[in-house]
């Protein structure tokens, strides 16, 4: 184990994954997704495993699906057809 004082210092826009697990995630409506619980990686990079009421949503984790990341919530584009 590694305690987060030791991580190296990251860019403005760049996360560790453990800081974004457990965040809110809302579409771009503010309409409420879920909790992101895990990524899941795959040779393409990252997915969102995102759980609400049992229920699993999987957004990939590339800039077209991230609106925006703030503090204390993840917004996201979700797909008409995720809707």
């Amino acid at each position: 184990f590694l305690l987060k004082d030791s991580f190296v210092l990251i860019n403005e826009d760049e996360y560790y994954i453990d800081d974004l697990v457990g965040l809110d995630v809302y579409d771009e409506f503010d309409e409420y997704v879920g909790v992101l619980n895990d990524f899941i990686e795959v040779p393409q990079g990252y997915i969102m495993e995102i759980k609400n009421k049992g229920k699993k949503v999987l957004i990939p984790f590339v800039d077209e699906h991230i609106v925006d990341i703030e503090e204390d919530k993840i917004i996201v584009k979700v797909l008409e057809i995720c809707q």
